[in-house]
């Protein structure tokens, strides 16, 4: 697929799927010549996918999952909270403040 089609998809996937209703099935994503893609279709979609496009030197690959989409992001979530959940512990968790201080040098 070539970058201008990737353009055009990604323009008419924000234009057409962002905040619409469906009839049960989840927001609408995409519709693509007159068929909706909904949440709910895309969230099923991502718990069975095992493979990913890859950008690489040489252009797009594919490249095995380990586990699946879903699995992994579940996994990424756990570990984000449990590093949360330790840094308040050990009381290292930045404040309010302190994440305000350091934007404001940045």
């Amino acid at each position: 697929m070539s970058a201008a089609a990737v353009c055009t998809f990604g323009v008419l996937f924000a234009v057409n799927g962002c905040g619409k209703s469906s009839g049960g099935g989840g927001s609408v994503l995409a519709v693509v010549n007159g068929e909706e893609i909904t949440t709910d279709a895309f969230h099923k979609y991502l718990e069975t996918k095992e493979t990913v496009r890859v950008v690489t030197n040489n252009g797009f690959a594919n490249a095995q999952v380990a586990g699946t989409l879903a699995s992994q992001g579940l996994q990424d979530m756990i570990f984000r909270q449990v590093t949360f959940q330790l840094a308040k512990d050990e009381g290292v968790y930045p404040t309010e403040a302190e994440i305000s201080k350091e934007l404001d040098f940045q």
